[in-house]
């Protein structure tokens, strides 16, 4: 007997499902009216059976319950119905279409609502049996930055990744040159299970090769970005690097220079300033917002400028009320 692909399961109920290189599925609704509690990216499990039990209440109960409208004989339905009772579970609705099959014969051949008798029994098979009736034919892939910032509740299985609990995907398989660089590698044991864990809180491989390259290394004394990740088991790749007694490069700041002040504000909504140098000193730099507030940056806190955004730019009123982006 044939197995049915899971990516045709979900194309036909509505349903989006991806496979991260961890084996980690994850699923959300098409269609939210539809799927209610399958509004965000929802982790799945890492089998055929947990997608499916993910799935039950959504879409395996109604496709029991579609069962009692046959197309056939009102006798035939009630006398099942009289001898097996009405079918609860998924395994009861396959007993309950092949006793149907085979008292009707060529009648049972319509169900009014999702074609034959043979395609709805196929996928109640499915759904009562995946191990055996469904192909997995869904293709591992990394979860990219864009989409995480397109959902940005997506919510990551975290796991034990060495002596924490956070996020690493599986590079094996792939040569490090072919990973895309949005593709979120790692996520630290500080922003595990963080609610809406933010887009700034994840580290992709353009990330990491980032934090390598500020960094001042040489011939004796290095690390590449792939080695970093392998040994990476809980803390944030800034900290990994410290603890080498890698110092950052020094930037050639000019007067005049644009750049984002990124503030991770706990208390409140992290936020990135538009600033502009206007002083370069030996031990710091002086930059000022377009309200004239001034801030002193020493080599300490040089990282938190950069030439993007981290986080959204954030507006501020002045004193005639005229809101400008700084």
């Amino acid at each position: 007997m044939d197995k049915i692909k899971l990516s045709d399961i979900f194309k036909r109920k509505f349903l989006n499902i991806i496979k991260d290189t961890n084996g980690d599925f994850y699923i959300k609704g098409k269609m939210c009216f539809l799927y209610d509690n399958l509004k965000d990216w929802t982790y799945a499990g890492n089998n055929l059976r947990s997608v499916i039990d993910a799935i039950n209440d959504t879409v395996v109960k109604p496709e029991i319950e579609d069962i009692l409208y046959i197309n056939m004989p009102d006798g035939i339905i009630k006398m099942i119905i009289k001898d097996r009772g009405i079918p609860k579970t998924v395994e009861e609705a396959v007993n309950f279409l092949e006793t149907a099959k085979k008292y009707a014969g060529n009648l049972a051949n319509k169900l009014n609502l999702y074609g034959n008798v043979e395609d709805a029994l196929s996928l109640l098979r499915a759904f009562a049996d995946p191990e055996k009736y469904v192909e997995d034919d869904i293709k591992p892939e990394f979860i990219t930055k864009d989409k995480y910032v397109r959902h940005p509740d997506f919510r990551f299985n975290f796991t034990d990744i060495g002596q924490g609990v956070g996020y690493k995907a599986d590079t094996s398989g792939y040569n490090w040159k072919d990973i895309p660089d949005d593709a979120i590698l790692y996520i630290p044991e500080c922003y595990a299970g963080t609610w809406g864990c933010k887009a700034s809180y994840v580290y992709t491989k353009s990330d990491l090769e980032k934090c390598i390259n500020d960094r001042i290394m040489d011939d004796e004394h290095f690390v590449d970005a792939e080695t970093m990740y392998d040994e990476l088991s809980w803390e944030m790749p800034e900290d990994f690097l410290d603890g080498l007694d890698f110092d950052y490069k020094k930037i050639a700041y000019c007067i005049g220079d644009k750049l984002y002040y990124n503030l991770n504000e706990f208390d409140s909504p992290a936020h990135s300033l538009l600033v502009t140098v206007t002083e370069v000193n030996e031990d710091n730099i002086v930059c000022k917002d377009s309200a004239g507030t001034s801030y002193m940056f020493d080599e300490d806190m040089l990282d938190c400028l950069t030439n993007n955004p981290i986080y959204p730019v954030k507006k501020i009123k002045i004193k005639d009320s005229f809101e400008k982006d700084i």
